[in-house]
């Protein structure tokens, strides 16, 4: 897998600064009064960008809300724990599935 860079900081100002541009463009050409773009409300602007762009983030991220979605999440961590342990039998010799026993003598 390929090492992507993240977005600069850069880059997010300069798109930052083009969507306010083009805001205020559409703006003008409504009819409506434009962004009020001195140094105090290039500030507040950005802010609520930031405070929303990151809200939505922390809810997005692993959120998981559904029960489904907690089910589907303890099965994948599941999965996982059960081929880390195979490919740990593979290296050193360990049972690959320490649990088959227990099963065996539940059946």
């Amino acid at each position: 897998m390929t090492n992507i860079p993240n977005i600069g900081k850069d880059t997010i100002a300069r798109t930052v600064a083009a969507a306010l541009a083009l805001l205020n463009s559409a703006l003008v050409m409504a009819g409506k009064a434009p962004l009020n773009l001195d140094e105090s409300g290039l500030y507040e602007a950005v802010s609520i960008l930031a405070a929303a762009s990151t809200t939505v983030w922390a809810w997005w991220k692993d959120n998981d809300i559904r029960k489904t979605t907690r089910l589907a999440k303890l099965q994948v961590e599941a999965l996982q724990e059960e081929e880390l342990r195979k490919l740990e039998a593979e290296r050193g010799g360990l049972d690959p599935d320490p649990g088959a026993e227990e099963a065996a003598d539940l059946s």
